[in-house]
């Protein structure tokens, strides 16, 4: 047994280069593989980027709007405005006359002054003062987003949905005006495809207002009656206030109007927009500060 015993010995010290090899691929397999424990705690670490939040909460926000039969309906519902402005077009000796070629426009104003509002207002009380109430507040908050991250989703997630609307009143609106008797030649479809495209920014702001007025309300229904009032107010203060009204939001929800004309007025057009870009931000922050210091 001794005899065997140094024989093994005496061969492993006579192959060193074997041996080095062996401890080498030891200490590369020890190295070369990274535990799965390290890795995860430093991608917990890091966290989701907040562009990615923001992203999959407005998935999963715009779920949310779509599962409720409200939200399903009222495109439709929506898409009865057209219809019904063309067989008032149509009768003979109505009250109601309008001009085929600028039914989409009258179409849009109405969606821009009532239609887009309401909708913001509905929707902004449900996914924050109703979703607080109900407490269903607290789970996406249990996930790894924050909860800026997730107020902004719930705001991009209005404005998609207000985004639909509009291209489902664009294409209606646009049959209409065709069975109404206006020739495609005779449509300025650039123009009419940019100033629906447009009146997204004033609708994106009216949301942030909506979200505002829901994120200080205790339920649902005040919500939307608070987000109501202050676009009452808003439009209001500009009626009252002539002098302050080109400085005001509600002076360029209509802002389209500049884009449709034989010429487009670029001063008008930026200057709108540039006031429109900084209310949305003052309100949108607003409504973050008020929403990160709210209970849940």
């Amino acid at each position: 047994m001794s005899t065997r015993i140094k024989e093994a010995e005496a061969g492993r010290a006579g192959n060193p280069i074997s041996n080095r090899e062996g401890i080498l691929s030891g200490k590369a397999g020890l190295t070369d593989r990274p535990s799965a424990g390290s890795a995860a705690a430093r991608t917990g670490a890091k966290g989701p980027a907040p562009s990615a939040m923001i992203g999959r909460s407005i998935e999963v926000e715009l779920r949310k709007i779509l599962a409720q039969f409200k939200y399903r309906a009222l495109p439709v519902l929506i898409a009865l405005a057209p219809l019904a402005l063309l067989l008032l077009n149509r009768m003979e000796g109505g009250i109601v006359r309008f001009s085929a070629e600028n039914l989409p426009f009258t179409l849009l104003s109405l969606a821009a002054y009532i239609l887009l509002p309401l909708a913001a207002c509905m929707l902004a009380a449900d996914l924050f003062a109703g979703e607080r109430e109900r407490g269903e507040l607290k789970i996406p908050l249990t996930r790894p987003v924050s909860r800026a991250a997730l107020a902004v989703g719930k705001i991009g997630a209005i404005v998609l949905y207000q985004a639909g609307m509009l291209g489902i009143l664009l294409v209606l609106s646009l049959a209409a005006a065709v069975l109404s008797g206006a020739g495609i030649g005779e449509l300025n479809l650039p123009g009419i495809l940019g100033a629906y495209a447009l009146t997204l920014l004033p609708a994106a702001v009216i949301t942030a207002l909506a979200a505002l007025a829901s994120t200080l309300a205790r339920s649902a229904t005040s919500g939307f009656m608070l987000g109501v009032a202050l676009i009452a107010v808003m439009i209001g203060a500009g009626l009252l206030f002539p002098a302050a009204a080109p400085l005001l939001a509600a002076d360029y929800m209509t802002l389209y109007k500049t884009i449709i004309g034989s010429q487009v007025a670029y001063v008008q057009l930026g200057l709108g927009a540039g006031i429109l870009l900084g209310w949305g931000a003052i309100l949108t922050a607003a409504q973050l500060l008020v929403f990160d210091g709210k209970e849940v």
